[in-house]
């Protein structure tokens, strides 16, 4: 499918672009989905950049090209490791964030604490920290972030899932009781 044909028919729909770190919701609210909807409908595209960075360049051009914003969140460890950790693959991958972030759109981090810990014992408060101080850095502007379903977790668990509990987003203390 040609990604272009989608967002023209975002666009023909009528839809109202944000980035994440545009919120829909007053501060006071208790969260985004607690609000009243807009009179047009609003979309929030997410990319999870777990990989390799020229394809979201590319997408990012072509959404740049119908007016359209969205947030690619950028993981730098895990599958993304080999990028990050090679000086020629690495400065390549910061080039294209940096016109991702010239074509209008955010960047945000896609963290995974738990596999950096159980993979190579950073401790989870330094983890995420570490990611955004590296990025930003950089001169990127990161404000926004979204949990990584980790690779590094599978593999230790032995197959293709994990327990729920060492699910990414749960290191935050909002989130550690079972639903």
């Amino acid at each position: 499918m040609d990604y272009r044909l989608v967002c023209e028919a975002l666009c023909q729909a009528g839809f109202r672009f944000q980035t994440f770190s545009e919120p829909a919701y007053t501060p006071s609210q208790r969260c985004a989905f607690d609000f009243t909807p807009p009179s047009h409908p609003l979309c929030l595209l997410r990319h999870d950049v777990d990989h390799d960075t020229r394809p979201a360049l590319e997408m990012g051009r072509v959404e740049a090209s119908f007016g359209i914003r969205s947030t690619y969140f950028i993981l730098t460890t895990d599958s993304a490791a080999s990028v990050f950790q090679n000086p020629d693959t690495r400065s390549a991958a910061l080039e294209d964030l940096q016109a991702l972030a010239a074509l209008g759109h955010e960047i945000g981090l896609h963290y995974d604490p738990l596999g950096d810990f159980f993979a190579d014992g950073i401790p989870v408060s330094e983890s995420i920290a570490q990611a955004l101080d590296y990025l930003r850095s950089t001169g990127l502007t990161v404000t926004t972030c979204a949990a990584h379903g980790s690779g590094r977790l599978r593999k230790l668990a032995g197959g293709p899932s994990f327990p729920l509990h060492l699910a990414n987003y749960r290191v935050w203390k909002e989130c550690r009781h079972a639903r």
